[in-house]
């Protein structure tokens, strides 16, 4: 007999983050997520045992997405580049699940402060996004691309809270992140490098 266990896992998630993204975790009802996704309650609780668990279901799966999509090596070469393709792959990332966005930055805005070590998971993705940026950027150091009197950490900790700011914004103000295109992801990253890289005259 096949095993359907990842498949019925993965409709009763999908049906869980639509309901977390409208209606956010106090909101989000297991009877609605079992009637969406066409199974019992007993089978959701058979799998996450509460509406908790269920929720710790998705932050995991957002951050395997997140960081399978941040895992880029890179190719020697500029790191400018390598800088400008990271952040292009980050927004492309957010812009295609932004669904899971909203859930955490709710449920963050309305989270018990006693209870901020369930979002654990998603400050080791924060750090670890920030660990990347430091990589590179200590790439353009080395390469004498970058100012060298750059502080890394306090650099790529800027870069990380820009981005993250900019969510929080749209979160907050209920607006689509469509309308953010790629004149403004265009303009950011221009703002950004113009700040970091050499000027012409220091590199002579």
């Amino acid at each position: 007999m096949k095993d359907n266990t990842a498949e019925t896992q993965a409709i009763i998630l999908d049906a869980a983050m639509h309901h977390f993204s409208e209606y956010g975790y106090r909101g989000a009802s297991i009877s609605k997520i079992a009637e969406d996704a066409n199974v019992s309650k007993s089978l959701i609780f058979w799998y996450f045992e509460n509406k908790a668990t269920l929720f710790q279901s998705l932050v995991d799966r957002f951050v395997g997405y997140c960081i399978s999509s941040l895992d880029i090596k890179g190719p020697a070469g500029n790191p400018r580049i390598k800088l400008e393709s990271l952040i292009d792959t980050y927004w492309e990332f957010i812009r295609k699940n932004f669904h899971y966005v909203r859930i955490f930055i709710n449920w963050l805005m309305q989270v018990d402060p006693s209870k901020k070590e369930k979002s654990q998971k998603l400050k080791d993705l924060h750090i670890k996004f920030r660990e990347i940026l430091e990589g590179f950027l200590t790439e353009g150091i080395e390469s004498g691309l970058f100012r060298r009197d750059m502080d890394i950490p306090s650099t790529a900790l800027y870069i990380v809270s820009c981005l993250e700011g900019v969510l929080l914004q749209i979160v907050i103000n209920d607006f689509g992140i469509e309308k953010l295109d790629n004149t403004f992801l265009k303009n950011f990253k221009s703002n950004l490098i113009e700040g970091i890289v050499k000027e012409k005259s220091d590199l002579c």
